[in-house]
């Protein structure tokens, strides 16, 4: 009689799939908590903007500290850092610092005002080096300094480019290039052309002075 071994034992379970706590999946509501929570002499308004974008207001003083505890200790991942002049209305620049915050599809960003007739503030990126081009940049194209910047080198701009000429700063003389009207009297031979178009054609050309600098 022919003999079969015994069937294998059946695998183990497999183990239970780790389920993510709630302020994993939800980062944006655990930033928020811990704002309020450890901030709450500095933050001076929050919004939502819109289901998945929430703003948060500080002083520009303490917007480094802010941001890098958003990074470093509440799942946001830095994405950009910009100005907005709004001194003409206001007296000020308002910075934005975003952060993705993710696996939520969410974005939070920390605004702050300086003014206008001191354009500095705490470097950002002194705490979280991934800012550090975004305000060179800014210095370059508005003059906002962002003091304690490891690295305050000119990023978008050449090295002769005129000191203090910064070209999205409104009253800057390089933001309204002169405008200048270049007429140019250009003749073609007469079977070029049907014989009731005019011998002559006026070609007009509108133009920005260029910088050479």
């Amino acid at each position: 009689m022919t003999t079969f071994p015994p069937p294998p034992p059946p695998p183990p379970p497999s183990p239970p799939t780790p389920t993510l706590p709630s302020d994993a999946l939800f980062p944006l509501d655990r930033a928020l908590r811990g704002i309020r929570d450890r901030f709450a002499d500095a933050v001076i308004d929050a919004d939502r903007t819109s289901l998945r974008e929430r703003t948060v207001v500080v002083p520009a003083a303490r917007l480094a500290e802010v941001a890098h505890a958003v990074a470093t200790e509440w799942g946001g991942t830095f994405v950009t850092l910009f100005g907005l002049d709004e001194c003409a209305t206001d007296g000020r620049y308002r910075l934005h610092t975003s952060f993705s915050m993710a696996p939520e599809d969410a974005v939070l960003t920390l605004i702050a005002a300086v003014p206008a007739a001191a354009p500095r503030y705490p470097a950002v990126s002194a705490r979280l080096h991934a800012a550090t081009w975004c305000e060179r940049e800014l210095r370059d194209t508005l003059g906002v300094v962002a003091e304690g910047h490891p690295d305050l080198r000119p990023l978008v701009l050449h090295e002769g480019w005129p000191t203090g000429a910064h070209p999205l700063h409104p009253r800057s003389p390089l933001a309204q290039p002169e405008r200048k009207v270049l007429r140019v009297i250009v003749t073609v031979p007469a079977h070029y052309i049907e014989d009731h178009a005019p011998k002559r054609l006026l070609f007009v050309f509108v133009g920005e002075t260029q910088l050479t600098h």
